[in-house]
């Protein structure tokens, strides 16, 4: 029996690159959730919709960032995280360093290592 689709949640606020986002992982097999572009909707949906895998942008809307969001969203459950942004790691890495599981892409994104480290996040996860 083939297993459910993995539901992934896109933190987004550019709209075309959440689009291309979404279409590339419907196309890899993954039930995109409606796409959010604030952290105060991020928290929502991760509480709403059980996503297994939250796709978040550092920079996004509102009175938080991706990465307040992402810690809130981690006190209540531990659901793998891929944080994107323009800033480098190094600029953001002690911000992240207590959410885990968690990776960090730059844009512009390297679709064939994303592909790679959201398969290994969510088969790890299935190991759990």
């Amino acid at each position: 029996m083939k297993s459910p689709l993995k539901k992934v949640l896109v933190v987004e606020d550019e709209i075309i690159f959440t689009l291309n986002l979404a279409d590339l992982l419907e196309m890899w097999g993954y039930e995109v959730l409606k796409p959010v572009s604030s952290a105060v909707e991020a928290v929502r949906a991760a509480e709403d919709e059980g996503p297994d895998l939250i796709i978040m942008d550092i920079n996004i809307k509102g009175r938080i960032n991706g990465v307040e969001a992402a810690a809130r969203i981690h006190e209540r459950r531990k659901v793998p995280i891929i944080f994107i942004s323009g800033y480098t790691y190094d600029d953001i890495k002690e911000k992240i360093d207590g959410i885990a599981p968690r990776a960090f892409f730059n844009k512009p994104l390297d679709i064939a290592a994303l592909k790679s480290k959201i398969e290994e996040m969510v088969i790890g996860e299935e190991k759990n």
